[in-house]
């Protein structure tokens, strides 16, 4: 069995697999094949993960301990499971994932989406349990007052474009956005009828030509094409947002 250290913190969580409320859900950006991480810490000692793409899952579990503010653990399974087909088969995936064994773990009561993030290797976690309140008033890299959305899903309704500041004359991100398979906008350009995420809004709406609207600040998926994003996140105009 092969150790894998992990520097997290424990406390409440959704349901997990054997419909046990597990201690801590953590949630990491998705993989090039499409397939997120999620780790659950079911109890004190025993945790369970799995990594879902089109057409199979990759699924681990094992143990762990604290051990001088890291967490020690073991890998007792790592398999890929074909659902649809009725079959398994081994795989190193959790294995190779946490090759580098030891994750950072830190806190930052400023967030504006998770307070509390895993950095294992080039791979984040959020954990949900840490999900910064709807409602609550912020300010984001010294933009402010800005409102938390709650992370709520939403689509572009025609191509918006992705600045660092919300306005006309902020920088653009060099994010090139895949909407497609191999299909890429144009950079700084999120295209129509992409997934966003909404983490956050001005408090006030701002006058741009013809409009008056929120400037809302998103994220976009990464992970495929978009592994090219060094900053997944920005600010496009409510004009272009379809709101859930």
């Amino acid at each position: 069995m092969k150790l894998l250290i992990l520097t997290v913190a424990v406390t409440a969580g959704s349901i997990g697999a054997d419909g046990v409320k597990p201690l801590a859900t953590w949630n990491a950006n998705g993989l090039p094949g499409g397939c997120q991480p999620t780790i659950l810490f079911e109890n004190g000692s025993n945790w369970r993960g799995s990594c879902c793409g089109p057409g199979s899952c990759e699924v681990g579990s094992g143990s762990y301990r604290a051990q001088a503010g890291q967490f020690i653990f073991t890998v007792a399974q790592s398999e890929k499971d074909y659902a649809a087909e009725g079959r398994k088969e081994k795989s190193n995936f959790f294995r190779s994932f946490f090759k580098n064994g030891k994750c950072k773990h830190s806190v930052d009561v400023s967030a504006f989406d998770y307070s509390e993030h895993m950095t294992c290797g080039k791979n984040e976690f959020r954990k949900q349990e840490s999900q910064v309140a709807s409602g609550t008033e912020i300010v984001i890299k010294g933009i402010g007052p800005a409102v938390v959305l709650g992370m709520k899903q939403s689509l572009t309704t025609d191509n918006a474009k992705f600045r660092a500041k919300p306005s006309l004359t902020g920088k653009l991100n060099n994010c090139k956005v895949e909407y497609g398979m191999d299909q890429f906008g144009a950079q700084g350009v999120i295209p129509a009828n992409v997934s966003i995420t909404l983490v956050a809004r001005t408090a006030e709406k701002a006058k741009v030509q013809n409009w008056e609207n929120y400037w809302y600040y998103v994220e976009v998926p990464v992970g495929f094409g978009n592994k090219n994003c060094k900053q997944n996140k920005g600010w496009i105009f409510g004009e272009f947002v379809k709101e859930p």
